[in-house]
C-alpha cells in the first residue's frame, strides 16, 4: 500500500494557482462534433456518463469555432496555422512549436494513435474510416527536430497501442475511426457504438491508470452552435478530485494546462488561455511507514538567492533530487539530496539565472512527486 508524501512550498510573497500534479502517462481521446448537452445525461452513453460521474467533469468548457480539423490543430500547437477548414492541408510539415515536439525536447515521449491508419508513419487524406484531418500530429510529421518536426513513428495505427500500459509513452492521443468517434451515422446508435468502444478498448487502461498516478481525459473536437460550441471535458486518475467544475475553459487552456503538468513552455495563444488547476490533489507515492516530506523555498519570489529546507518525519534515509528547468522545459541545474534524521537543506543562488519563472520538480526515492514554480527577480 502506498503511503503518502506530502510536500509543500510556502511561497509568502505572490500566490500562485493550485500546483498540477505530473501523472506516469495520459491518454487524450477526443470524439466528435456533439455537445455537453447530448452526451452528459444521456443513457445512449453510459459508459462515459459514468467517466465523468467518477472524474473531474467540466461544464463549461469549448471548443475553439468551426470545423473540425483547426480545433483539432489548436488544441495540439495553440494556432491554427493557417488551417480554416477540413480539406488536406498545404505547405507540411509544419515547423512550428507543438505539444509532441515539447514533449520530447523536454525529455518525454509522445505518439498518436488513430485507428484505421494503414502503417506507421501514414500520411493519408482518409482510408478506410481513418481522416486525417481529426490527427494533427501528421502535419509535423518530418527529420528535422530542431524545426519542432515529429518522427514518424509518432504516427501509429490503434493496433500499436500495448497492452503493457507501462510502455506507453508519456501523453498520447487516442483517436477512434469515424465510426467510433460519434462522427458518422445518427444519434443515438453513433453515441452507444463510441461509447462501447471506449469500454471495450481502454477500459484497461482506465483502470490501470488509476492506482499508476495517470490521466484518462477525453473531450470533444467541437459542438454545435446552438451551444456555443459547449463540449464535455472529463479528467480521470488518481490526482483528480471528483466533482462538477463550472469555470470557462477552452482547447487552449487544455494545451496549457498539459504543459503546466510537464513544466513545458507555453506555444502559441495558449500562454493567455486560462489553466485548469482547480480539480487536482496531490498523489500517493512509495516511502516508508508513517514518512511524511515537506519541502520549504522561502523566500520565493527569489530576489538573490533562497533556501530550500527538506523536513522528513521518518528519521531513515530518504533521497531528494530535484530539477530546476526554464519556462522553455530546458535543463538547468539538478541536485541530490540524502536526507538523514529528519532533515536536508540546501541553498539556490539566482546570480547566474535571467529573470523569469522557473520550475523545479522534486523526486523522492526516484519517483516523481510535483512541480513548482519558482520566480527570479
Amino acid at each position: 500500500m502506498f503511503n503518502k508524501l506530502f510536500l509543500l512550498l510556502f511561497l509568502p510573497l505572490k500566490i500562485f494557482s493550485q500546483v498540477i500534479p505530473q501523472p506516469n502517462k495520459v491518454v487524450i481521446v477526443i470524439l466528435e462534433n456533439h455537445s455537453y448537452q447530448q452526451i452528459i445525461g444521456n443513457s445512449a452513453a453510459p459508459y462515459i456518463n459514468m467517466l465523468a460521474d467518477s472524474g473531474a467533469l467540466f461544464s463549461d468548457y469549448h471548443a475553439l469555432g468551426y470545423t473540425s480539423q483547426p480545433n483539432y490543430i489548436k488544441l495540439f500547437s495553440g494556432s491554427d496555422q493557417g488551417i480554416i477548414n477540413n480539406a488536406f492541408p498545404t505547405g507540411t510539415p509544419f515547423t512550428t512549436p507543438n505539444l509532441g515536439s515539447s514533449l520530447r525536447d523536454s525529455g518525454f515521449t509522445f505518439k498518436g494513435y488513430a485507428e484505421d491508419l494503414p502503417y506507421e508513419g501514414a500520411i493519408v487524406s482518409a482510408w478506410g474510416y481513418y481522416l486525417y484531418e481529426h490527427t494533427p500530429w501528421p502535419n509535423w510529421q518530418g527529420l528535422d527536430s530542431l524545426q519542432h518536426q515529429l518522427d514518424p513513428s509518432a504516427n501509429v495505427p490503434f493496433t500499436y497501442f500495448p497492452p503493457d500500459y507501462d510502455s506507453l509513452p508519456t501523453l498520447s492521443f487516442v483517436i477512434p475511426n469515424a465510426i467510433h468517434d460519434m462522427h458518422n451515422g445518427s444519434d443515438p446508435q453513433r453515441i452507444t457504438d463510441c461509447d462501447n468502444w471506449i469500454q471495450d478498448t481502454l477500459s484497461g487502461y482506465i483502470n490501470w491508470c488509476k492506482a499508476n498516478n495517470s490521466l484518462f481525459i477525453l473531450t470533444f473536437d467541437e459542438g454545435n452552435s446552438a451551444t456555443q460550441n459547449l463540449v464535455p471535458l472529463i479528467i480521470y486518475g488518481p490526482s483528480v478530485v471528483q466533482g462538477l467544475y463550472t469555470d470557462y475553459h477552452d482547447h487552449y487552456g487544455l494545451l496549457r494546462t498539459l504543459e503546466d503538468m510537464f513544466s513545458l513552455g507555453y506555444i502559441g495563444n495558449d500562454s493567455t488561455a486560462a489553466v485548469i488547476d482547480e480539480c487536482w490533489q496531490p498523489v500517493s507515492v512509495p516511502g516508508n511507514n508513517n514518512q511524511f516530506i515537506t519541502v520549504s523555498v522561502i523566500p520565493n519570489p527569489v530576489s538573490s538567492s533562497t533556501g530550500i529546507l527538506i523536513n522528513c518525519t521518518d528519521k531513515k534515509k530518504t533521497n531528494v533530487k530535484m530539477v530546476l528547468k526554464d519556462s522553455f522545459g530546458k535543463k538547468i541545474k539538478d541536485f541530490q539530496i540524502e536526507i538523514k534524521n529528519n532533515k536536508g537543506q540546501l541553498r539556490l543562488d539566482n546570480s547566474g539565472f535571467a529573470k523569469g519563472i522557473y520550475f523545479l520538480s522534486v523526486f523522492i526515492n526516484n519517483r516523481f512527486y510535483k512541480t513548482e514554480k519558482i520566480i527570479f527577480e
